[in-house]
């Protein structure tokens, strides 16, 4: 019994032992890596914070949360994060931070001086990422993730009665040109439901949706 006692304490510090803050900064540097190649991860008291090195305009950033609900280590450190002692997670741009709280699970961006030390670790974080990069025998990393935009057909029915038909565009997330089409259909799916529920506040109900195009714009 005892001994069975002992396996269990070890088992159990062996589990504690790989949820910690270095378990979920490594992790959610491989994560980031497909979609900012140049990232690097850091921890901040309870905050992990990912530096993308990566300048994007705060209409970019608006379409990530939907990109990084769909990511695998985001979605492990929703789960473990507490465990590992990280109540929230940024991913952070020269001038702007988007920030996840694990609790409430909601995103929120704020001004990059927000965050205590933040635009000295980006420096030399980004700054380290530079000369490695510089390094390299092989030629300069293009990054893989893109902004994805889609323009779609919407018909409307009026409170009158009548039909009307009108363009929308609508973000679609960030994601590499592979993960962008196995998460196409959930990604217009919820675009959709986002558009009625825009028309149905403006008092119009939404009777068909065609998406018509896509643009892309690649990520600095």
């Amino acid at each position: 019994m005892r001994l069975y006692v002992a396996i269990l304490i070890v088992a159990f510090q062996q589990q504690c032992s790989l949820l910690s803050p270095e378990t979920a900064r490594t992790q959610a540097e491989q994560g980031l890596k497909p979609y900012f190649p140049h990232a690097r991860t850091i921890v901040s008291g309870s905050m992990l914070v990912g530096i993308t090195c990566a300048d994007l305009g705060p209409a970019a950033i608006r379409e990530l949360p939907a990109s990084l609900d769909n990511n695998k280590s985001v979605k492990q450190l929703k789960t473990f994060g507490g465990l590992m002692g990280i109540t929230s997670f940024a991913l952070g741009f020269p001038d702007t931070i988007l920030q996840l709280d694990l609790t409430t699970k909601q995103y929120r961006m704020v001004s990059a001086s927000t965050i205590s030390g933040y635009a000295a670790a980006y420096t030399t974080n980004c700054n380290a990422a530079s000369e490695e990069q510089s390094n390299t025998v092989t030629a300069s990393i293009v990054n893989p993730a893109l902004v994805y935009v889609g323009t779609f057909r919407a018909t409307i029915a009026r409170p009158d009665g009548k039909t009307q038909v009108q363009t929308v565009t609508d973000g679609l997330g960030v994601y590499t040109p592979a993960d962008f089409e196995r998460a196409k259909a959930a990604e217009l799916a919820a675009r959709e439901q986002i558009i009625r529920d825009e028309f149905a506040r403006r008092g119009v109900t939404l009777t068909n949706l065609e998406l018509v195009g896509v643009k892309t714009t690649r990520i600095p």
